[in-house]
């Protein structure tokens, strides 16, 4: 006999933002919660650290709490509240605003030239290709900003 589950779904309201500004305002609080937080959260591994029967739990509850308390995990988290801070405010409307000013300085048109779309021929039908973005603003802030702000992410979890 197999057991169903139900789980509830709720709809959040999303209003008229994009999926991306929630992604981003999610890794904002994340790393505001750990920069602001730090203390607590040392505290709270600490505490489980001595509550906890699993060994493997209370060894990782000790290296975590270590890891919070690292001079350079805490640099790292100030400086990533500060980029994410920073990028929340201006992101690529900045950006944008700023190139069309430096297009007025140098007496050119704001504009994205439209490349030819390849078509690729696929061998399958399951290999169907994407929604190509027709919007060359939007497939530059996809393709460009995006791709850099990940790349920094990425190198910085390796620093």
């Amino acid at each position: 006999m197999e057991a169903s589950m139900s789980l509830p779904v709720y709809e959040l309201p999303r209003g008229t933002k994009s999926t991306t500004w929630y992604r981003w305002e999610s890794r904002l609080q994340s790393v505001a919660a750990v920069r602001l937080q730090a203390k607590e959260i040392r505290d709270a591994l600490l505490e489980a650290r001595q509550t906890v029967n699993d060994t493997a739990a209370k060894v990782e509850a000790q290296f975590l709490a270590e890891e919070v308390a690292s001079y350079g995990f805490l640099i790292c988290s100030v400086v990533w509240f500060d980029i994410l801070t920073s990028i929340n405010q201006a992101g690529f409307a900045d950006a944008q605003s700023t190139a069309n000013e430096l297009c007025e300085a140098l007496n050119i048109e704001p504009e994205l030239r439209e490349k030819r779309l390849r078509s690729t021929k696929r061998q399958f039908a399951y290999e169907a290709a994407d929604e190509p973005m027709n919007d060359a603003l939007k497939k530059l802030e996809v393709t460009f900003f995006n791709t850099v702000v990940d790349c920094s992410q990425i190198t910085a979890r390796h620093i």
